[in-house]
């Protein structure tokens, strides 16, 4: 694992190969233990705010990561935004492209 933050965000990377069944598991450990840490720090992770986009690789079955968090199921999404960037699940752009064309 691997992170960045920016500001009031926090972004963390997991790489995994599509085989691995323990993903979802680690992923899920990993929040518990920051969700504890940022409660010892009087700080709250937000189920509500938290996005979780999983890019595979190609060519590689779908793997269901449906986490849970303090009673919350995350789903993945198919876009997330980084810094005002709308990355997607394919890396496509193409939902940025949209959201910029838009405004």
């Amino acid at each position: 694992m691997s992170h960045h933050c920016y500001d009031d965000d926090t972004q963390l990377i997991f790489s995994f190969p599509p085989s691995d069944t323990m993903a979802s598991a680690r992923i899920s450990e990993s929040l518990v233990d920051i969700s504890s840490w940022m409660a010892a720090h009087q700080l709250k992770l937000n189920p509500s705010k938290t996005e979780l986009l999983v890019i595979p690789g190609d060519p590689s079955p779908a793997q269901d990561l449906a986490l849970s968090k303090n009673n919350s199921m995350i789903f993945p999404s198919a876009t997330a935004c980084n810094l005002g960037v709308t990355m997607d699940n394919q890396l496509s752009f193409s939902s940025h492209v949209a959201n910029v064309t838009r405004s």
